[in-house]
């Protein structure tokens, strides 16, 4: 009599990222691709995340609450081994700029006036 023996795989892990662009509060989706006989998952997904992590497979809805460049990890685990993999800088979170004051400077201007200045106080997040 044959006796069948179960071959399980290690753990490899993987994820795939919905967009790589997003804005402070806009939604990405998180997916994991990886392979092999798993048994937990353990996701960080960076500063400023919403959520931080999570223990399950997903796909996982995320946000930031904080602009930059974001790096997420994923390790899983099963009965031959552990898998970790890193993508370093792989979401650019940009913030939104506030929206401006009141534009300063005079109200009318005459005829051939030859300089005449206007402003807005500085905006936060606003490059120029």
């Amino acid at each position: 009599m044959m006796v069948a023996s179960v071959v399980k795989a290690a753990p490899v892990a993987s994820f795939t990222v919905s967009n790589t662009v997003v804005c402070i509060g806009q939604s990405i989706t998180i997916t994991s691709t990886a392979t092999g006989s798993i048994t937990s998952y353990t996701w960080n997904f960076g500063s400023g995340a919403v959520p931080l992590s999570a223990t399950t497979l997903g796909p996982h809805s995320i946000s930031y609450s904080t602009p930059g460049l974001k790096t997420i990890s994923l390790t899983v685990t099963g009965p031959d081994g552990t898998s970790t993999e890193t993508q370093t800088d792989i979401i650019q979170v940009n913030a939104v700029p506030a929206t401006p004051a009141i534009i300063t400077g005079p109200e009318s201007v005459c005829s051939g006036a030859t300089a005449v200045s206007y402003s807005v106080q500085p905006v936060t997040y606003a490059s120029n």
